[in-house]
């Protein structure tokens, strides 16, 4: 599911793409992605997290992928099934099984399309996620835990951890209140 995610944040990201605009999301995938990783009808955001056309349903209608993307209310929401109604899963036999990788093209009511495989997930040591990627996935575990300003001086502070003379400063924010 990494890499639908991948490739469906990507086309919506470099191509502008906005989602209605988008008339369908077609998925290309390996029978073995399809047995394991297709669900006709996501009931839970759990199962949400594993099935690549919710999680290419959802990265096109929001451009992001965040905790609350997988929660049970939004799997439930109107426009969430919308999107999942744009999305075809193709079964295609020459993708080889253990090859991971998901074709994603986004066909576009104006007639354009637009493809994108990746191959590598992002955040591997390969494809690693970029400083403002990371703070932001932080930012989104831990929103629903400490305040917005705790977050920033924790993150401030992580970033100059080579200069800490001591680590209380660190200890106290990270010690829930």
């Amino acid at each position: 599911t990494f890499l639908v995610a991948d490739a469906t944040l990507y086309l919506v990201k470099c191509h502008n793409i906005r989602f209605e605009d988008i008339r369908r999301i077609k998925l290309t995938v390996s029978p073995y992605l399809h047995r394991r990783h297709f669900l006709p009808l996501v009931k839970s955001g759990l199962y949400g997290k594993f099935a690549i056309n919710y999680v290419a349903a959802i990265a096109a209608l929001e451009g992001k992928l965040e905790k609350e993307s997988f929660s049970d209310a939004q799997v439930h929401e109107h426009k969430v099934q919308e999107a999942l109604g744009k999305v075809l899963v193709v079964i295609d036999s020459n993708i080889e099984d253990n090859g991971g990788h998901c074709p994603v093209t986004i066909e576009l009511k104006d007639g354009r399309s637009f493809s994108h495989t990746a191959t590598i997930p992002k955040g591997h040591p390969n494809n690693p996620l970029t400083e403002e990627e990371v703070q932001d996935k932080f930012r989104d575990n831990v929103k629903n835990i400490i305040s917005q300003q705790r977050c920033d001086e924790l993150i401030a502070c992580l970033m100059t951890i080579d200069n800490l003379s001591n680590i209380n400063q660190l200890t106290e924010l990270l010690a829930l209140p």
